[in-house]
């Protein structure tokens, strides 16, 4: 069998299966969805949004990019990945955010805190093989 018959299709998409549904153009936002339904010529996710099975686009899409893409499981763990690598990100920034913001209001942060968040920063440098004091936070970003 060639790879090219070992390749689903759109048309070879069925009720439960996964696809990966994504918006946007130049940096697309992907998301794994189910299939609710199909039809001879499309594909209805749940939410009730339809794709043409030809092409993958939204049918009658006001968005400038908006289709679906058969799920292999290289792009599932890919979206996983970059989904909880963003989650994380966020949350350390959110952090970052908090202790800026209790300097200024009448939320205290306590020294044991602090510490004890500074030994965790500690191990996450160590786990990225980061020297934090030999790197500037630029030298870190660029990195």
């Amino acid at each position: 069998m060639t790879d090219q018959q070992q390749r689903k299709t759109l048309y070879d998409i069925k009720k439960g299966d996964k696809v990966i549904h994504a918006i946007g153009f130049f940096n697309p936002k992907d998301k794994i969805v189910s299939v609710d339904r199909t039809t001879p010529t499309l594909i209805i996710i749940h939410g009730g949004d339809r794709f043409r099975k030809s092409d993958g686009m939204l049918v009658g899409s006001q968005e400038y990019y908006e289709r679906i893409f058969v799920a292999t499981e290289e792009k599932i763990a890919r979206i996983k990945y970059d989904t909880k690598y963003a989650r994380v990100k966020g949350e350390i920034y959110d952090f970052c955010d908090y202790i800026q913001r209790a300097k200024k209001t009448s939320k205290v942060v306590t020294l044991e805190q602090l510490e004890h968040t500074l030994e965790l920063l500690e191990k996450a440098y160590a786990a990225l093989s980061i020297d934090p004091t030999t790197t500037t936070t630029q030298e870190k970003l660029n990195d």
